[in-house]
């Protein structure tokens, strides 16, 4: 047998396999948006996550923490598959949401990313007018009615608390706004196409202490209604926010608990070390 025809049957294998695996009974309790089980992430033979086994509470607020070079921002940018922008990644085990295996090969990205949103470290507004950063995601998915559109902006500002700021400036240039007005504009622009989780890598380690506190609060608001993942190498901002807390270390899953018993009491003398500020 040539190798072309080997490569192609195992690529027709593997196919068969995954569409097997999309149709598998992937339903999970509702007290849980997402179940990570034996998850692990290559970069080519990096193996950069390993073996993570996890419950993503509902409704709740977890926070990733870990020394730089832990995984993770990795692990949560699997969550809407951002990895994938990444040569040589791989995926491995499962990660179910939507009563699905997100890492197979047959997900939707772009039905996944509109499901699960994502807010990164440094605020990237789109060098347009704030009212058309909130319109876009809903113009590319077909809403075209410009009072529907002017409901999405109004409704994903006031959720973002920043409506009363910028009402009257809408048609302003996004980039004009301060640093903390753009990571809330950003967000708003996650909340215009309905999420269900959304992910946010660092999002305060660029703005100043007052802009940090006004986008704690919005998080712990915003958990009422979404699931919400956050990765933050601010262990005082886990103990204020969070719900649950995963600490990381090489990669590997090392504690995952309630966040007060992790601050308070953990299990593993790894964890306890990085808590008290022996390593870093």
């Amino acid at each position: 047998m040539s190798k072309e025809k080997k490569k192609m049957q195992i690529s027709t294998k593997n196919r068969i396999k995954d569409n097997q695996n999309q149709k598998r009974d992937y339903k999970i309790p509702a007290e849980i948006a997402a179940r990570v089980k034996n998850f692990n992430f290559y970069y080519g033979d990096l193996r950069a996550v390993k073996n993570v086994n996890l419950d993503i509470m509902k409704n709740k607020i977890t926070a990733l923490i870990g020394p730089s070079g832990c995984g993770k921002s990795t692990f949560l940018r699997s969550f809407n598959r951002m990895n994938d922008e990444i040569p040589g990644f791989k995926y491995e085990g499962e990660i179910i949401f939507d009563n699905r295996n997100i890492v197979s090969k047959t997900t939707d990205l772009i039905e996944l990313r509109s499901k699960v949103g994502m807010v990164f470290q440094k605020p990237t507004p789109f060098p347009q007018s704030v009212r058309k950063n909130i319109a876009y995601g809903s113009k590319i998915r077909g809403i075209k009615n410009r009072k529907q559109l002017n409901q999405i902006v109004e409704f994903s500002l006031k959720r973002a608390g920043l409506w009363s700021e910028v009402n009257e400036r809408l048609d302003d240039i996004a980039t004009q706004l301060s640093g903390g007005q753009q990571q809330r504009l950003c967000i708003a622009r996650t909340l215009s196409v309905w999420p269900e989780m959304i992910l946010f890598d660092e999002p305060c380690a660029s703005l100043d202490p007052i802009s940090t506190n006004v986008i704690e609060d919005l998080l712990v608001d915003l958990a009422k209604d979404y699931t919400v993942i956050i990765a933050t190498h601010s262990m005082h901002q886990a103990a204020r926010i969070s719900n649950k807390t995963a600490f990381m270390y090489m990669g590997e899953l090392i504690e995952y608990n309630d966040t007060k018993k992790i601050f308070e009491k953990p299990d593993e003398q790894l964890t306890e070390d990085y808590i008290t500020g022996r390593f870093g």
